[in-house]
């Protein structure tokens, strides 16, 4: 569960995933998949982390006790011309796994 929200935004024509857009902020950090499709098989993603900065608004009048702000802290892109995960880094690949698995249910 993220603290900051989390979304998954996917992408069909005639049935098939073009792409999958996927971020979930936590308190300190957040990150984000970018993954693309060719005929339904996956073929490359993008993968950044973020740090998350909160400072102490100086308006908390408007809604917000503290300002956020994003600084990418890594970005890394994956090319996967035979469709398979097993080349990402553990970790990694069974958060991508979780994010195809509700992309799959929308």
């Amino acid at each position: 569960m993220a603290c900051g929200g989390s979304n998954i935004a996917v992408t069909r024509q005639a049935h098939h995933i073009l792409f999958i857009e996927a971020f979930a902020e936590h308190f300190s950090e957040s990150r984000e998949w970018i993954c693309h499709f060719t005929k339904g098989k996956f073929t490359s993603s993008t993968y950044r982390t973020y740090k998350v900065i909160r400072t102490e608004s100086e308006d908390p009048e408007q809604g917000s006790l503290f300002d956020i702000e994003l600084k990418r802290d890594s970005t890394s892109t994956f090319h996967l011309p035979d469709h398979k995960l097993d080349k990402l880094p553990d970790e990694l690949r069974e958060d991508l796994l979780e994010i195809l698995k509700i992309a799959g249910s929308k």
